[in-house]
């Protein structure tokens, strides 16, 4: 069964005492759609056990699921810690770009991006740039174009970064 799935993340602790979790996604993926109603199949040794989401929550880069028929504390100690996964043809989340394998390319001149972190709102890149270390925010005020072809993003109007 494990060929037909795709590893999206863990439950890394319960949440309060009414069958509620806290969910962990994979460094490499972010929110797509809506999750309520849909299928997360946890791992436990070599089963996977089927459970339907009824509600969530995203606070603080934080998940908070409810599954429909888990109501306490007591039911969810199963779960902690687990593998989760959702079906290979399930796309209820988008696979995000490591900006770490692009270039930066700003006046022609490119720049090895050394560092990358997303701030819960939008993504920034790190380069040396001139005498000095620069966060470029990935935003349309900073950034022409990302050729994922090429792994390149095209900068405009940095230098009111430095500081």
């Amino acid at each position: 069964m494990e060929d037909k799935l795709t590893k999206v993340g863990y439950i890394t602790s319960s949440h309060g005492i009414k069958g509620q979790v806290k969910f962990k996604l994979v460094q490499d993926l972010d929110y797509d759609k809506n999750l309520e109603n849909e299928l997360f199949f946890i791992k436990d040794n070599i089963n996977f056990k089927p459970l339907k989401i009824e509600s969530y929550s995203i606070k603080n880069n934080t998940c908070i699921i409810k599954f429909k028929d888990v109501n306490s504390i007591n039911e969810i100690q199963t779960l902690l810690k687990k593998e989760v996964f959702i079906e290979n043809d399930n796309k209820l989340f988008v696979k995000l770009d490591n900006y770490l394998n692009y270039k930066l390319s700003y006046k022609n001149n490119y720049f090895e991006i050394i560092d990358v972190i997303n701030n819960g709102v939008y993504w920034l890149v790190k380069i040396y740039f001139i005498d000095n270390v620069l966060w470029i925010p990935i935003v349309d005020e900073y950034i022409e174009e990302i050729n994922q072809e090429k792994k390149v993003i095209f900068a405009k109007s940095i230098e009111k970064l430095r500081v």
